[in-house]
């Protein structure tokens, strides 16, 4: 079984951030607040206790009446993250032409998301593609300048809106709120997957009612993309008493997979036969590669604890930054794509997973394939993470 992390709700970090002269506190912007009115100039601080053992990225920037496009540079640089604007016109299209900004040790998307709404702008975590953390930043709606933000160990979670489902009439039992959530993993996490949409443990509104759904939604799944997650958390719609206006506390977790480390296994092609790796809980097996008209066809096999099976599959599959091969000159391969051959699951809870890995040269005088690195978390870990909204908005 995995190892479980517990991060209690008291190691969460708070935060005071002064905003072109708006002092404001954990929540960022107050949820009902009208959009920031966006001058040439912004200045921004961001202040917070950081725990001396909290392992999340931190950064420390002073820039002054700065052009935004070297503030979001100088941020990437520190937390390793490339950071780049869409459209790269953007930067040009901007009301805010220069940011002051002032943090010492601050979380870096604390730090990158609160420069962001004060820039007007929405930022997001999307796939790279080659083991990078790729951010971009695009112009902001609304409900971007609206969101409540809670942080909480290595995560952080945005409640960016609040609507009324209808599975019915109004106020019958079959009707809802969809609460969404956008959580974001510190950039130090390089290799994770949410286990299941965020469990609620408490949810009340303003008059005391309770919001918590009867029965949990099985149904909520996590994203095929785990690097930014979007939930919608169903909550239940008070039918009895004074319903309130406003969600006045929040609670809950979000549980992940993750790997501290990992090693690199190099594959030999010339070597026919069925090569086995153990590392960490799993056994890996790979078979050398067999060439076709369309590049090659590598067979990959992984048995291990089928609870967590699911994060080296999601890094082969998923974001396919696990495996590079190259030729003899150091050109690189791509994958073309990844079938799933046999995948079975036995009653002492083991699993197994095969693999076909389908490649081609990422140029066209790229000579054959010398050597194949496969990349494998060794340490994988449970954590459950804890979240904390008060006074959001209903409907």
């Amino acid at each position: 079984m995995s190892t479980i992390n517990r991060i209690a709700v008291a190691t969460c970090l708070s935060y005071v951030m002064c905003l072109a002269g708006f002092a404001v506190g954990q929540d960022a912007l107050p949820p009902e607040s009208p959009a920031l009115s966006l001058t040439p100039e912004v200045t921004l601080r961001v202040d917070g206790e950081v725990d001396a053992r909290s392992t999340v990225t931190l950064v420390t920037i002073h820039q002054k009446a700065a052009p935004p496009a070297d503030v979001f540079a100088d941020l990437g640089k520190q937390a390793g993250v490339r950071l780049a604007a869409w459209p790269a016109e953007l930067w040009d299209r901007m009301a805010v032409k220069k940011l002051t900004l002032d943090a010492d040790r601050q979380p870096f998307w604390v730090v990158a998301l609160r420069a962001a709404r004060a820039c007007g702008l929405s930022i997001r975590r999307v796939p790279a593609g080659d083991g990078q953390v790729q951010v971009e930043l695009h112009a902001a709606g609304k409900a971007d300048q609206r969101q409540a933000m809670s942080i909480c160990g290595p995560l952080v979670v945005l409640a960016e809106s609040t609507r009324q489902e209808h599975k019915g009439d109004v106020g019958n039992a079959e009707a809802g709120l969809l609460l969404s959530l956008r959580v974001y993993a510190d950039p130090s996490l390089k290799n994770y997957r949410f286990m299941d949409a965020p469990a609620l443990h408490e949810a009340t509104d303003d008059q005391g009612n309770s919001l918590l759904p009867a029965k949990p939604d099985k149904s909520a799944l996590p994203p095929a993309s785990e690097l930014v997650s979007l939930h919608e958390v169903p909550l239940a719609y008070p039918v009895a008493g004074q319903p309130g206006t406003r969600i006045a506390t929040l609670r809950g977790s979000i549980t992940l997979l993750a790997s501290s480390d990992s090693e690199d296994v190099i594959i030999d092609p010339a070597i026919k036969s069925v090569q086995t790796r153990q590392v960490g809980k799993f056994t890996y097996s790979y078979q050398g590669l067999v060439k076709n008209a369309q590049g090659y066809e590598l067979t990959l096999n992984i048995k291990g604890p089928a609870d967590e099976m699911s994060l080296p599959v999601r890094d082969l599959m998923v974001s396919q930054q696990s495996i590079l091969p190259t030729d003899a000159a150091g050109n690189r391969y791509r994958i073309r794509n990844i079938a799933t051959t046999f995948s079975s699951k036995n009653i002492t809870g083991a699993g197994t997973a095969m693999y076909a890995v389908r490649l081609q040269p990422a140029k066209a005088d790229a000579g054959d394939i010398t050597t194949i690195t496969w990349r494998l978390p060794r340490q994988i870990s449970t954590q459950e993470v804890r979240f904390d909204f008060h006074d959001l908005p209903m409907p």
